[in-house]
């Protein structure tokens, strides 16, 4: 359904992993495959390299990012409406999660709107190792046994 986003391994063709990612439906004749940073050029190489007899087009778009985690995330929706971002449901332990993806200013919009504190890097990371959510490259390699497939997908994030 429009608006759907699931979790999703692009995988080479002898089943090591090359990124992980999100696919976002926008809307009938658009996806976007969001991954973490640093790996777009992997995921649109992967993915023209897989493109067989499908008309598609692929294009890698840089994009701002706002990780929001805990109170802010259910608020999510109304913060992004109209500003061009979107907003994407992240696995987070047990706390409310979402990832703000979108050109600079409709990201940083979204910030303010949602008044969110925004911490330096060094913080996030230790917060990501904390929650146990594995970030490719660090975390993980190519091969998936070290940490489980579970912990990257485990379903839909949403309808």
């Amino acid at each position: 359904a429009v608006g759907g986003a699931v979790a999703a391994l692009l995988l080479q063709p002898r089943g090591k992993l090359l990124v992980d990612l999100v696919a976002l439906r926008r809307s009938a004749e658009e996806w976007w495959c969001v991954c973490e940073g640093g790996f777009g050029s992997v995921l649109a190489e992967g993915l023209r390299r897989f493109k067989i007899r499908v008309k598609a087009e692929i294009e890698e778009r840089r994009v701002d990012a706002l990780a929001v985690r805990g109170a802010g995330a259910p608020e999510i929706e109304h913060a992004v409406a109209g500003t061009g971002a979107v907003a994407i449901p992240a696995r987070w332990g047990d706390v409310p999660a979402a990832d703000v993806v979108g050109e600079a200013d409709a990201v940083a919009q979204a910030a303010t709107t949602l008044g969110v504190a925004i911490i330096d890097p060094i913080e996030f990371e230790r917060a990501h190792i904390e929650v146990g959510v594995p970030r490719l490259g660090a975390d993980t390699d190519e091969v998936l046994g070290e940490i489980g497939v579970d912990a990257l997908v485990d379903g839909p994030l949403t309808a």
